[in-house]
């Protein structure tokens, strides 16, 4: 079961017993105000100064220490995006290391680091993912998907594939897993743990990404119907 949230993460936590997911599966504000980063020597090649988002300022800081304090509580297990600009000096070595592979001259997140707390060296997933250039599927991740109508449409500024959360739960999840992701966004992750059939809290405190991510799980829905 997939279940939508539209509260402040924190607030959704403290609540939650000890250890009652086996999975937490993150991506919380990095702390770096992302939206008004440029990439590459472009200065105008920014999130700020693409009008598909709406500018906001939930990237200002990173997440106080009692959200890590309760992650770690009510979870077994955790991924967590951004590890690498957080205080978190007691987790172990383990890491995801996501290859967008992008070209030369973009070198604005041209990987991404996750703290995986299943390993101790740390693995590459390679997809593509720079701007409307999209990988085919997990099966051909490095080559471009061309047809327009196939490629995820992106809804969060720092919006996740789910072939990259797909994957994830291929690689580390096991039947009877539930996961909780405290940062929804485009709400990916719940399109892929529907496909895989595992239980799911996602939270979004903001109402427009709550909006749009919801929409898009239900219009995936709809589309299962159909076909």
């Amino acid at each position: 079961m997939i279940n939508f949230h539209e509260i402040d993460n924190l607030k959704f936590m403290e609540k939650v017993p000890d250890k009652f997911y086996s999975w937490a599966i993150v991506d919380p504000e990095w702390g770096i105000d992302i939206t008004n980063q440029s990439m590459g020597s472009n200065s105008k090649n920014s999130l700020a100064n693409n009008k598909k988002y709406n500018k906001k300022n939930w990237d200002k800081k990173p997440p106080p220490k009692k959200y890590f304090d309760e992650l770690f509580r009510i979870s077994e297990n955790q991924i967590i995006w951004g590890v690498d600009y957080f205080d978190l000096p007691n987790i172990g070595n383990g890491r995801i290391k996501w290859n967008k592979l992008k070209p030369k001259g973009i070198s604005f997140n041209n990987f991404e680091i996750a703290y995986c707390s299943a390993i101790e060296t740390e693995i590459e997933f390679k997809y593509l993912w720079n701007g409307m250039q999209q990988g085919i599927s997990l099966m051909n991740p490095e080559k471009q998907q061309g047809n327009h109508k196939l490629k995820e449409k992106k809804i969060h500024p720092t919006h996740k594939p789910i072939n990259l959360y797909l994957w994830i739960m291929i690689n580390f999840l096991k039947k009877g897993d539930n996961i909780i992701d405290t940062n929804g966004g485009g709400m990916s992750i719940a399109i892929a743990a529907d496909k895989l059939g595992y239980d799911l809290d996602v939270c979004e405190n903001d109402p427009e990404y709550f909006k749009l991510g919801t929409a898009a799980y239900s219009n995936y829905k709809q589309q299962l119907t159909l076909f």
